[in-house]
């Protein structure tokens, strides 16, 4: 997602629970995919408290600025959300919250542990590969290869790698693929394999709101990823995906959908226009407001 509102977003926690391995064999990391889904897990019994969010500081703001009832604005403000923050230190918002870095690529992500530049304090690292100039074209045309070794550097110094693949990559390896065999392809090469690897995935669906795809884009990419292992899946949220501009109802389709797919969570992006996104316009907190109200009086999930 684009990295100044599209670290904007939200994760249902998870709705079913889930397993995995103890230990590897001799000179294995250890697996840390329990820790790493213990925050995700539901913390109440309201829809809100049912979920875990990620989202970014300036997302947060926008979101207050906007009108965001606080009795609303305070289910951020726990464990369980990865604000998605340029430092180590607590969010001023939501102090108790996780604060978490974005990569576009796993170059830099290696280097800024190797190089000592991730606090302590950081837990989660999220890894969002597209096709675009932020991420190299080596790691778009072999996304899974790069998250490999992004996993293998990220628990080599004790962190949860959240990796947020972009269904465009499938275009790198098959030009001219779109419509359903697009998504096809995205699940059985990236979300299922994708799933296997990381401590949590991302699935972005945010393009499928408002079109024929929006019931089923996310489910399918959830079941196969949830049928390589069963890791927090994550469906991705906008408030204006690539320019589109879309409702709130939109947003809550693609919700709700993902829900009953037995999503983990969702990553929603509130953009604006600059040099990641030209098309996208004056940023929309409103839209975002109206579907977390819209989502704290559903009981879908």
């Amino acid at each position: 997602m684009r990295r100044r509102a599209a670290c904007a977003g939200l994760a249902v926690a998870l709705t079913v629970g889930w397993t995995a391995s103890a230990c590897g064999g001799p000179g294995q990391l250890p697996d840390t995919r329990p820790s790493c889904a213990a925050p995700l897990r539901p913390g109440g019994s309201s829809p809100l408290l049912r979920q875990s969010w990620i989202i970014s500081a300036g997302a947060l703001v926008q979101l207050q600025q906007a009108g965001l009832p606080a009795r609303l604005f305070q289910n951020f403000d726990r464990p369980g959300t990865l604000v998605l923050v340029s430092h180590g230190r607590p969010d001023s918002l939501v102090r108790r919250a996780s604060p978490t870095l974005y990569f576009t690529s796993e170059a830099t992500m290696a280097s800024a542990l190797r190089g000592g530049r991730v606090a302590r304090s950081v837990r989660y690292l999220l890894l969002d590969l597209e096709r675009w100039p932020l991420t190299p074209g080596s790691e778009q045309r072999n996304p899974i290869g790069a998250l490999r070794s992004a996993v293998s550097v990220a628990h080599a110094h004790g962190k949860c790698l959240v990796f947020a693949p972009a269904i465009d990559l499938v275009g790198v390896q098959h030009p001219g693929t779109g419509g359903p065999a697009l998504y096809s392809l995205f699940d059985s090469s990236i979300a299922g394999p994708g799933a296997a690897l990381a401590d949590v995935f991302v699935v972005q669906s945010q393009h499928s709101e408002g079109t024929s795809y929006a019931n089923s884009l996310a489910p399918q990419a959830i079941g196969a990823a949830r049928a390589a292992h069963r890791v927090p899946v994550l469906a991705g949220l906008s408030t204006s995906p690539n320019g589109h501009h879309v409702s709130p109802a939109d947003l809550l389709a693609v919700y709700r959908a993902s829900v009953h797919g037995g999503g983990a969570g969702f990553w929603l992006n509130i953009p604006q226009s600059d040099a990641e996104c030209s098309r996208c316009g004056l940023p929309q907190p409103q839209v975002a407001v109206a579907f977390l109200e819209a989502a704290a009086g559903n009981t879908a999930g």
